[in-house]
């Protein structure tokens, strides 16, 4: 039996010792700031305490799509997540292991099919009510039904009667059981290493959601107004579109955070969160707000002392993705001919200063990728080729969804992407919206030619081939059933191995699958660039190695996301 308990470690000195964290996974994923009331009139309804602790502000590039974790994509939300509506453990990066949340400590079973969680005993809701297994059985039930429209059921595929439950032909699922009050143990169908990163899920409260119907939780006002959480911050107020206040949760089992609250301010573009941070109505670009793919713009930062800039491997690849359900994208000689009609390098120095890296498949963990992908350099003249074999129809219009740009960059990225799409006989037109629109076009109805947008990468490469290109997730491009042939089953049996020199072998057959038949045509994976106000500290990523240059974005920090698992120790002094 593999544990992580150990009684004699603090929780943040758990979060530095990633030699434990790494034993438990052997076997492993607007209103403007600053013109206006925004995120001011928010910190000013603040206590004379919380303004002594600290108000952090940060800035996000967009809404909120809602609260509710059963249906969300957005990395806005997993912050929102973290911050009101924890999971069991999260992911410790760079990658080596987990970290206690919700769980005070877990353990796995020697052969890896049983998962047994230990609540913290003093986890509670920010009601006061005990945060119990019955809670955490609720949670996973519903992110099983597909009643409630979950974007979760092919990743909880593997726990023993995941299928039986989500197909209707059982009450509950056989492989999650309430041990104790603050015991809950999972059972999976196989051996696998992967289910951990199946425990980094919010949890919601059974006592104030269990009443309702499945069908009809996601238009219950908790998810858009009145969220009752258990995190280090409670829910105090949102504004439609302009900013979310979040205040300290005093209780929090692992010690009161030493920020008084945190208001996460929504900005109408880059420019606006620029000028925030500049003028201090804002402290550092949480998610987007901030035009970091601008060499002046981060060259700014750079040069005033003010700020510290810090740059960290990135793991979210622009990409565009086909609906292969449309006829005109079925031969594969049409997707080849788009990757070959971007020039990619181009696009990168021209419009993100440089920082950029190529990937030639949607799955860009680098242990999965064989060496003999095809590049797909820039090369007119063979997609004008590849079209013509193809009997490419030259009239056929094609539409590209795209979430809202919210700078004139980049709509002129986008414009230089669609002019060479064209300039090779694609018939391009580009179309906005909401991302609450986009999201359902894409993932639920399936109304789009093809789309335009940031990808996670997901921790393992089974998160985005069972998320994304299996009928067992949520399938938006089609692909496994149009290409046909073993490729579903291969996901599934990769998933499904504990053997990592297997699971790679496999990984590479399907890397080159994805390469020769793409789903996706991968743009770039930007590395992140984060500005902070001198006065934020953050363990684990104000206090590493900061930009000093331009030239010292190619060398960045690795991908980090350790920083959002001990928010009860972020400060602000200013």
């Amino acid at each position: 039996m593999r544990s992580n308990r150990d009684r004699g470690v603090n929780r943040r000195e758990f979060l530095k010792a990633s030699a434990l964290a790494a034993g438990a996974t052997a076997l492993a994923a607007c209103a403007p700031v600053a013109s206006d009331a925004g995120a001011d009139a928010a910190a000013d309804e603040g206590s004379a305490e919380e303004m002594q602790r600290g108000n952090l502000i940060g800035l996000y590039g967009g809404p909120i799509n809602s609260f509710n974790p059963l249906t969300a994509v957005q990395g806005f939300q997993s912050h929102f997540f973290q911050c009101v509506l924890p999971p069991l453990i999260q992911q410790n990066v760079p990658k080596t292991g987990f970290v206690p949340i919700m769980a005070e400590s877990w353990e796995v079973s020697d052969d890896a099919t049983q998962y047994t969680f230990h609540i913290h005993p003093d986890a509670k809701w920010h009601d006061g009510t005990d945060f119990t297994a019955e809670d955490v059985v609720y949670t996973y039930e519903l992110y099983l039904n597909p009643a409630t429209k979950s974007r979760q059921v092919s990743n909880l595929a593997m726990i023993e009667g995941a299928e039986a439950y989500s197909n209707d032909e059982a009450d509950s699922v056989a492989g999650i059981t309430v041990v104790d009050d603050k015991t809950v143990q999972f059972t999976t169908a196989y051996p696998t290493g992967l289910f951990l990163f199946q425990a980094t899920n919010a949890i919601l409260p059974k006592h104030v959601l269990g009443d309702v119907a499945p069908d009809a939780l996601e238009n219950q006002s908790f998810f858009f107004e009145d969220p009752l959480g258990s995190g280090p911050f409670r829910f105090i107020e949102y504004q439609t579109d302009q900013f979310i206040r979040l205040e300290a949760n005093d209780d929090w089992h692992w010690g009161a955070p030493k920020l008084g609250s945190y208001i996460m301010q929504i900005v109408a573009s880059p420019d606006v969160g620029q000028i925030a941070l500049e003028r201090g109505e804002a402290h550092f670009n949480a998610w987007g707000g901030l035009n970091t793919g601008s060499t002046e713009v981060v060259q700014s930062f750079i040069d005033n002392a003010d700020f510290k800039v810090v740059a960290t491997t990135g793991v979210v690849f622009t990409a565009y993705s086909f609906n292969l359900r449309r006829g005109f994208f079925a031969d594969k000689r049409v997707r080849q001919a788009w990757l070959h009609a971007l020039d990619r390098k181009k696009i990168i120095e021209v419009f993100q200063g440089g920082n950029g890296t190529i990937y030639n498949s949607p799955l860009i963990h680098g242990w999965s990728i064989p060496d003999d992908l095809n590049p797909y350099d820039y090369d007119a003249d063979l997609a004008r080729s590849l079209l013509e074999e193809a009997g490419w129809d030259f009239d056929q219009e094609v539409t590209v969804n795209l979430i809202t740009l919210r700078s004139e960059e980049a709509r002129a990225q986008v414009a230089a992407e669609k002019q060479m799409l064209e300039e090779v006989g694609f018939k391009i037109k580009i179309e906005e919206m909401d991302s609450s629109v986009w999201v359902e076009r894409f993932y639920d109805t399936h109304d789009f030619d093809a789309v335009r947008v940031g990808f996670g990468s997901f921790p393992d490469p089974d998160g985005f081939l069972k998320f994304h290109l299996t009928t067992q997730g949520r399938n938006a491009n089609g692909y496994s059933e149009a290409i046909g042939g073993d490729f579903e089953e291969k996901v599934i049996e990769a998933g499904q191995l504990t053997d990592q020199a297997a699971r790679q072998e496999i990984y590479f057959e399907l890397q080159r699958t994805l390469n020769d038949n793409p789903s996706h045509a991968p743009l770039y994976v930007g590395n992140n660039v984060w500005v902070f106000n001198g006065g934020v500290n953050i363990p684990e990523i104000t206090d590493q190695s900061v930009v000093g240059s331009l030239a010292d974005l190619s060398n960045p920090l690795p991908a980090k996301r350790d920083w959002w698992t001990n928010l009860e120790g972020w400060s602000f002094d200013g």
